[in-house]
This record gives structure tokens, sequence and C-alpha cells, in this order.
């Protein structure tokens, strides 16, 4: 039984394609899953003497505000939706969270976009959802 979801939200096009998609799949189930919402963002490399001029408090407020606005369009749709959701937020590779948040919760699939809103990816399928796909233990579904 499919009874956990985890969606990966970026902020991008096609990770809001990715979550219509698994709102589409969960809304058509007999019984609804739960749906884990995570975002993780890639801190910023730590440059000498940074922390003269912006302090960890300011960068965790920062952090924080890009995550709640990349989640709230989501956070809106699954509440539409009527499905329960939880968030999980993370500091870190991308990847590897979302393998992790997926093996913790009890997901039995991951649904990403393939193309997120990172700087560099690869030519025809993003480097975090590649990665994804390798360290995943559990089906992945990937849209454009």
């Amino acid at each position: 039984m499919i009874d956990r979801l985890v969606a990966a939200i970026d902020g991008s096009e096609a990770a809001k394609r990715s979550l219509d998609t698994m709102i589409n799949l969960a809304k058509a189930m007999t019984t609804q899953p739960d749906i884990v919402l995570v975002s993780v963002k890639v801190p910023m490399p730590p440059l000498t003497g940074m922390g003269v001029v912006v302090s960890e408090d300011l960068l965790d407020a920062y952090y924080e505000k890009a995550q709640q606005e990349t989640l709230a369009a989501a956070e809106q749709k699954l509440s539409a939706a009527g499905l329960k959701y939880s968030v999980r937020k993370e500091l870190g590779d991308p990847a590897e969270f979302i393998v992790r948040a997926a093996e913790e919760t009890g997901a039995k699939m991951i649904f990403m976009g393939s193309r997120g809103m990172g700087a560099f990816g690869n030519l025809m399928l993003g480097s975090t959802s590649n990665k994804v796909l390798h360290l995943s233990k559990v089906p992945v579904v990937v849209t454009h």
C-alpha cells in the first residue's frame, strides 16, 4: 500500500508540475497518502571574514524565508486538494536529504522535477534528480 509520498520542492516549474502529478495520483487512490514536502537549500560556502558582515542569525533567517517562499504554493495546493502533509527543511546536499527523508518517513515514492533552480545541471536531467535516481531505494517520478 502506498501510504506516504515525498515531494521535492525547489520552486522550479518542473517541481510544480511534479507536485501536480503527485496530487492527481494521490486523489485517485482509495486511501489518500500522507505527503512529505521536502525543501533543501544548498548553504553558501563560508568565506573568510564573512561572519563580520553577515551573522549566522541573518543567514538562518535568509534560508528560512527562502524555504517558506518556496513551499508556500505547494502547501496551498495540497490544502486545496484536501491532502495531509508535513514539511521537512534542510541545508545541505539536496539529493542526499531527499532520499534520507523518504527512508526516514517510510515513503513509497519520490516525486521531483527534472531540472531545478540550481545554477548548474546536466544537459538532459538535472544533477540532483540524477543523483536521487541512483541513491533511492523507492521509485522516483521525475517530471519535466
